[in-house]
């Protein structure tokens, strides 16, 4: 994990890098393309407005995650283990992914109106399906050796679920967030457009209607940063119980 963290950071680094020596060696306009350093600027003039929008989509983008873990979690554990449900759930999951969650957040702020709730709610359904996925998946690779020498032993079901099958989801769930911490802030930020006054999602459609290129790349880095956050957290959690021992080396 360090080693992949390191790789990260100088990548990130480079690709600023990158960006900053193009913008100043081609003489770009800033209202084309502004450099990172312009951007940076922007960030502090207006951190006083930037920042508190940074902090409601972030609360979005947690509680979203949060929603979608323990939702995707559950309901990918009862497909893994509930032949019966996976075969009449599992079509009707991939039929919704092809549904612009997007096309659903204006009913869901009808319904709750413009607060937290809807664009939370849109956040969850935009990260819970890779959770699904990689828990219903890593549950049904479980060692089936195991689970049959337990059951050999008149090991109920029960017992099997918490001694192989759960073991296995914690791995699966991690691969799965880490995917859904990637998705959650275009989420919150795609939620945002539909109605909101003070989060980034709302600063950025504002900044770019009327033009203001340097505070619209301004927003831009700061839910870029929010993501990787994100992933570096679940990333993170996975390296400790590694460490520990309670996951193996994958």
């Amino acid at each position: 994990m360090r080693a992949g963290a390191i790789r990260t950071i100088l990548a990130v680094a480079v690709m600023l890098g990158v960006w900053q020596a193009a913008c100043r060696g081609l003489d770009l306009d800033v209202a084309t393309l502004p450099a990172p350093s312009d951007a940076w600027q922007g960030l502090r003039d207006q951190h006083a407005v930037l920042l508190p929008a940074l902090r409601t989509t972030g609360i979005e983008a947690v509680v979203g995650l949060g929603a979608a873990l323990l939702v995707g979690g559950l309901l990918g554990l009862v497909l893994a283990i509930a032949r019966p449900v996976r075969a009449a759930l599992e079509p009707v999951l991939v039929v919704s992914q092809t549904i612009p969650v997007i096309a659903l957040a204006p009913l869901l702020v009808t319904w709750l109106g413009f607060g937290l709730g809807p664009k939370v709610l849109v956040v969850a359904l935009i990260a819970v399906f890779p959770v699904i996925v990689a828990v219903s998946t890593g549950v049904r690779q479980a060692d089936a050796s195991v689970d049959e020498l337990l059951r050999g032993a008149g090991a109920g079901r029960t017992r099997r679920l918490r001694l192989v099958e759960l073991p296995a989801a914690v791995p699966a769930i991690l691969s799965g967030a880490r995917v859904s911490a990637l998705l959650v802030v275009p989420g919150a930020v795609a939620a945002e457009a539909i109605g909101a006054t003070d989060d980034l999602g709302r600063l950025l459609l504002i900044y770019n209607r009327d033009g203001r290129t340097t505070l619209t790349f301004s927003c831009v880095l700061l839910l870029a940063a929010l993501g990787l956050a994100l992933w570096a957290i679940v990333s993170l959690v996975d390296s400790w119980l590694t460490r520990r021992g309670l996951l193996s080396e994958r």
